[in-house]
């Protein structure tokens, strides 16, 4: 499902019970500043982008099978959950770096 620079506000927590998703895209939905916690435990997903949004904070909780998740270009985010540091690129501009406990950059150079 492919909802990019849409005016979407809300992702309703039913989407996340739907079996036959594999990949989300919600890039530069720049009205969506929050996700259902749920989200990257949806059964089958295995692709997630969710660039440029204005999202405050992400999910704790990601499914294994998910071996995509972008999510920069997200200014609004304060931190960036344990589960989540693996997926951060490392080649983003400074601009696009989210804030990081100190005690956690160890973890992302090692994942990287």
């Amino acid at each position: 499902l492919i909802f990019d620079r849409n005016f979407i506000v809300e992702i309703p927590d039913e989407l996340t019970k739907c079996i036959n998703i594999f990949q989300l895209s919600f890039e530069g939905c720049a009205r969506l500043f929050t996700l259902p916690k749920t989200i990257l435990m949806m059964p089958n997903l295995i692709s997630a982008s969710f660039r440029g949004c204005n999202l405050l904070d992400l999910p704790s909780i990601i499914s294994p099978k998910i071996s995509d998740f972008l999510f920069n270009g997200n200014q609004l985010l304060n931190c960036v959950p344990h589960e989540i540091i693996k997926f951060i690129d490392l080649s983003v501009t400074s601009s696009e770096f989210y804030m990081v406990n100190e005690e956690d950059v160890p973890k992302l150079l090692e994942s990287q």
